[in-house]
């Protein structure tokens, strides 16, 4: 399983739809996403929430707040560290191997391997 800890802000759907697909072919059967209210009127949203292999859990508990210019943050009881608790001993508990990734970061495997 995959979990990406909460999508917010400027986030472009279709991009993410491309990353949760490329990890999905990589091997991963479940993509865990959650998101903040306001998402759901994003362009994109219907289309990744009908992704078979995705999860998407709506994030009720976080809020988000710039911590500098430009940088904004989700804190409160639906921060990065309280979902990646609830990834592991929740959602994802059942299985063998969970990655915590962002939409920027992909697993890459070298021709040595």
């Amino acid at each position: 399983a995959v979990c990406y800890k909460t999508l917010f802000g400027a986030v472009d759907l279709y991009r993410f739809i491309q990353w949760a697909a490329y990890n999905h072919m990589l091997g991963f059967d479940r993509i865990f996403a959650w998101y903040l209210p306001s998402i759901r009127n994003y362009e994109g949203f219907d289309l990744l929430a009908s992704l078979p292999y995705v999860t998407m859990i709506e994030n009720v508990e976080g809020v988000v707040r710039e911590v500098r210019p430009g940088l904004e943050i989700v804190v409160g009881d639906g921060d990065q560290l309280a979902l990646e608790k609830t990834c592991l001993k929740g959602v994802a508990k059942d299985y063998d191997w969970v990655l915590f990734a962002d939409a920027d970061e992909y697993l890459w495997f070298n021709q040595s391997i």
